[in-house]
């Protein structure tokens, strides 16, 4: 028994360094699973704690109370996965912000009202007005000062803020205004990777500009397709794929890394876990620029690898469906559900030009594309078209238990703190169309 009962060493685990700054270096090195899925304790702050903070500006209870419900329940309402670790909200960036920059106090104040008031659908409050008047005319101040004051962090931070919060209470063009401005300052501060420094910020901005890429159905504006690395960032090497992505390289590697990903969200899941937050934005920057810069139909002469980029019609569904999937992981709110019309239209129009005729593994594909199309469609205009063809395929594939149904979408990308919940009822609602449908044509021949 000699040397059988030693502790075996752990296996060191690696996590991949930052995407987004295309840097070599390890984000962190732990043993195991430590840091890929760690413990996280909640630790809120309590809203009377706040009295005993010196912010930028005087507070008033009421304001303080606004703080409070940034941090907690808008927090929340943002960041809807909650297999995200809750870092202590005194600790963050933000927080430290409101302590010496007014501007960026007010624009917190304003966002927050924005939001509760869009909630409880009441109408625009005065201090919603009046916070967002202060926001855009201290900004104005800022932004034609020096360029060491236009473009410091708490600056495009301001900037930042006011495009996520138009966008999600649907003032689409306003945001998109603000996002050329934001383009301007990171421009003149040296690109996107030289905000890397203040991690927090530069995911912040990276996530507006794909949230306003999505919504005016135009390429993201912070990076380009030459600046970025097109092979996975999470999933191991060579990793199994679909056969139907054996041609497509690029779009093989993002859809390798989101099914990395969805096994890791589950794994946390299922061990009461938290996935680590660097990790969790450096997933959503990568899959999401990269999805949205990869062309969908012609090959691009500035893309490596071009002609690996043609795609056939079904992965040209397939593209927009983990674009569609990734977005409502990452960039939809449960809260308000923002929905990206034209990425639905897109659906719509690359689901729908498929041959009817297909191969098994297509077939369960396909059956994946729908489930997700309804889960991401936010209400019920697309109902009709989805639910028509999910059910055909659904009877072609002899499946009508959602236990077996939820074992075959499993095999693709599929999380189950998102997709459970609106994925059984989507599939139920497609079982009793069926049935609903069969009854109808009975009493119309009769």
């Amino acid at each position: 028994m000699r040397g059988k009962n030693r502790r075996k060493p752990k296996g060191v685990k690696i996590i991949p360094g930052s995407w987004i700054n295309g840097s070599s270096n390890d984000i962190t090195s732990t043993s195991g699973q430590q840091e890929l899925a760690i413990p996280s304790p909640r630790r809120e702050f309590g809203g009377s704690g706040l009295s005993l903070c010196v912010f930028a500006q005087e507070m008033q209870p009421y304001s303080l109370e606004l703080i409070f419900n940034f941090f907690t329940i808008l927090k929340h309402a943002l960041y809807p996965l909650e297999v995200c670790v809750d870092a202590t909200s005194t600790s963050t960036v933000w927080f430290d912000y409101l302590r010496y920059d007014t501007t960026y106090t007010h624009s917190v104040l304003w966002s927050t009202e924005a939001y509760f008031n869009l909630q409880r659908q009441q109408p625009t409050s005065e201090a919603c007005l009046f916070h967002m008047s202060k926001t855009l005319t201290e900004l104005q101040i800022l932004i034609a000062a020096s360029s060491d004051v236009a473009t410091r962090d708490t600056t495009i931070s301001v900037v930042v803020n006011l495009i996520m919060s138009l966008a999600l209470l649907g003032n689409i063009e306003q945001a998109e205004k603000h996002m050329i401005g934001l383009h301007h300052l990171i421009t003149l501060r040296g690109g996107l990777r030289a905000l890397q420094s203040n991690i927090q910020l530069q995911m912040k901005a990276s996530r507006a500009d794909l949230m306003i890429a999505l919504a005016i159905n135009k390429t993201p504006t912070l990076l380009s397709a030459t600046s970025i690395s097109w092979v996975s960032y999470l999933a191991p090497p060579n990793t199994p794929i679909t056969t139907v992505l054996a041609q497509n390289p690029e779009l093989a590697a993002i859809y390798a890394d989101l099914v990395a990903f969805a096994r890791l969200a589950n794994i946390a899941l299922q061990t009461g876990t938290k996935i680590n937050p660097l990790l969790f934005q450096e997933i959503l920057i990568s899959s999401m620029y990269r999805l949205l810069l990869l062309p969908r139909t012609t090959a691009s002469t500035n893309q490596p690898n071009a002609s690996a980029c043609d795609q056939t019609p079904i992965v040209r569904a397939l593209h927009t469906s983990l674009t569609a999937t990734a977005a409502n992981v990452f960039l939809q709110t449960g809260a308000i559900g923002m929905r990206f019309a034209t990425l639905s239209a897109h659906q719509r129009r690359d689901i729908c030009a498929l041959d009817e005729s297909a191969i098994d593994e297509e077939k369960e594909m396909r059956i994946w594309m729908l489930v997700i199309a309804r889960i991401t469609a936010v209400d019920d205009s697309d109902d009709e078209w989805i639910m028509s063809r999910l059910s055909a395929l659904l009877r072609s594939v002899k499946k009508s238990e959602w236990k077996e149904i939820r074992t075959m979408l499993k095999s693709f990308i599929w999380m189950d703190l998102v997709h459970d919940g609106p994925g059984q009822e989507c599939t139920k609602a497609a079982l009793a169309w069926t049935d609903d449908t069969d009854e109808k044509q009975t009493l119309a021949i009769r």
